[in-house]
């Protein structure tokens, strides 16, 4: 069900806007906030690199985290391997936070399997 619930719905080189509906704890909650983020350094690396988050830098929610949200993305800073995000959602609560993510090639096993997998999943989530 989380899968089928996380959509993007629309981005550009410096913001993503997406929405999810999640039905389950912090946990899940998070991770739709943040795999926005990754989904869009994914992009802007034409999925070249893996993505995965290093640090939360700041994180503020209020609660029930359950719900149909909101999400926004806005790029604040880049470098060779790491971006920085603002991320904020409005739904049953809010959330504000800074989001650092870190970004690595993929490796021989991992070949261009995981890529196209990333890829095709981007394209399913954007509608």
């Amino acid at each position: 069900m989380f899968e089928s619930d996380f959509r993007i719905t629309s981005l550009d080189e410096v913001s993503i806007w997406g929405e999810a509906d999640i039905y389950g704890g912090e946990e899940l909650f998070l991770e739709s906030v943040i795999r926005l983020a990754a989904y869009h350094a994914r992009y802007l690396t034409n999925f070249e690199k893996l993505v995965y988050l290093v640090k939360v830098r700041r994180c503020n929610f209020s609660y029930p985290v359950s719900g149909k949200w909101q999400i926004y993305g806005q790029l604040l800073g880049r470098s060779a391997g790491s971006f920085l995000y603002e991320l904020k959602a409005a739904g049953g609560g809010t959330l504000t936070g800074q989001f650092l993510l870190g970004t690595s090639p993929y490796t021989r096993e991992m070949g261009t399997d995981m890529r196209e997998f990333y890829r095709r999943r981007f394209f399913a989530y954007y509608r």
